[in-house]
């Protein structure tokens, strides 16, 4: 299907659009459902399963998501049929604050079926892009817009947060979400306006297939260690990631004013970041970058231990925001260095599988561990401190059984060693990046006298 430049242009706007109103969306459904759980009386396992199950559908939906997209014969419809149950899946959650006895099971059957819709839809409309945005502006064009689409998630989230701290009343969880939804039926509108593409192309390989990863893991060593490796993080993470929005909301208290500045300042410290670690990465290799990256994960949730007020938790996830920031840059720009050219889809098919899986069995373990260390003790540490300890140690052992086994597959980058970048990477360049960008501003106001 040949599009003129001007239905380009115009499919390119309306895309613009429908991300920062998806993201306003996005940024009170990814933000503050856990906050809700928690507010109808949630324990730990059911966080745990809230953040385990939807994981687990959405892994499930990969293996028919081609086959759908093919049967509706177009990108586009098959994104907009998605997209509009998306939305209507999330609509019963603006009554949950009205139904508190059975909120908590209205949480985990709605949020799974948009996990089913979101993963196919996901897929199909990645692939509507890729065929919509001229290659030679595709980089220009996403950065653009991931950058709109960071605005709206972190003015979404602090807008939400502090609305919440003002009205002081479950009741404005359907506010928040009742917004949610009318941006979300926006969004839909944009969408509905951006122009259809060629039809989806049968890709035979494109489906997860276990003997296929376990002789990918002979051929492909790099591949295979980064899958496995990028699996076990998921789940060493995803076991702690959903009890620091407890600690922070139901052990320490800080209060949904400081939740939301704690939460923005992780999006905004993530979305800053994603330029430098960019520049590191063209100009050292990807390896590095993931290398720092993994080996100061561990320090993201250690603190969490100890964090007793909203300022300590605000400096943690500043930190947090800035390594896993670098950390998701170079993951995605290994996997697709390392993946074979020639079998690509299939490769990435398994990737996405096993990944989901960590992302699955993590919470589910992490909320099973989180009520088993309940009133139990150790060396003064009790409950939820007791699973940061673990996915502490765990994160080490982890990053000190992979890190050795990634190699450089980018031709053309500096051989350099870990131990005299590490310093650098983290100290020097951001101070030397830092005042470059004070002189330039400098010299601007100069020259505008």
């Amino acid at each position: 299907m040949k599009l003129s430049k001007k239905q380009v242009d115009r499919g390119l706007k309306n895309s613009l659009k429908h991300g920062f109103t998806n993201h306003v969306r996005q940024g009170i459904k990814d933000n503050y459902m856990i906050p809700l759980a928690l507010a109808v009386g949630a324990g730990n396992e059911m966080i745990g399963l809230i953040k385990a199950l939807p994981e687990l559908v959405g892994m499930l939906s990969q293996l028919f998501s081609s086959k759908f997209i093919k049967k509706t014969n177009s990108k586009k419809r098959a994104s907009l049929v998605t997209a509009l149950f998306n939305r209507l899946f999330l609509l019963p959650i603006i009554f949950v604050p009205f139904f508190y006895d059975g909120g908590i099971w209205i949480i985990l059957l709605f949020l799974s079926l948009y996990a089913i819709f979101s993963e196919i839809g996901s897929t199909a409309w990645t692939t509507w892009m890729a065929d919509l945005v001229p290659e030679r502006i595709r980089g220009r064009f996403f950065g653009t817009r991931n950058m709109f689409n960071n605005l709206a998630s972190f003015l979404a989230t602090l807008s939400a947060g502090w609305f919440l701290g003002w009205i002081d009343n479950i009741q404005g969880f359907a506010v928040i979400f009742a917004i949610s939804f009318v941006f979300g039926m926006i969004s839909y509108f944009y969408m509905k306006r951006v122009p259809d593409t060629d039809p989806p192309k049968s890709h035979k390989h494109f489906h997860f297939s276990f003997p296929h990863f376990l002789r990918g893991i002979r051929e492909h060593k790099n591949y295979s260690n980064f899958v496995i490796f990028r699996m076990l993080m998921h789940l060493a993470v995803g076991m702690a990631s959903p009890f620091i929005i407890v600690s922070m909301l139901k052990t320490i208290e800080i209060g949904y004013f400081w939740f939301a500045a704690v939460t923005a300042g992780f999006i905004l410290t993530s979305v800053v970041s994603q330029r430098y670690w960019g520049v590191i990465s063209d100009r050292y290799g990807d390896v590095l970058v993931l290398r720092i990256c993994s080996i100061l994960t561990p320090l993201g949730i250690l603190p969490f231990i100890f964090v007793t007020n909203g300022p300590q938790a605000m400096l943690v996830q500043i930190f947090s925001g800035f390594v896993f920031a670098g950390f998701s840059l170079a993951s995605f720009n290994y996997l697709l260095d390392v993946v074979p050219k020639n079998e690509s889809p299939s490769f990435v098919a398994n990737y996405r599988f096993l990944s989901k899986a960590g992302l699955f069995v993590g919470p589910l373990v992490g909320g099973l561990l989180a009520a088993y260390f309940t009133g139990f003790s150790l060396f003064t540490l009790v409950g939820i401190q007791l699973l940061f300890l673990l996915s502490f140690f765990l994160r080490i052992i982890f990053v000190g059984a992979f890190m050795p086994r990634f190699n450089e597959v980018r031709v053309n980058k500096k051989n350099v060693h870990l131990k005299n970048m590490f310093f650098n990477v983290l100290v020097v360049f951001p101070i030397e990046s830092t005042l470059r960008e004070l002189k330039h501003v400098i010299h601007y106001l100069h020259t505008r006298r």
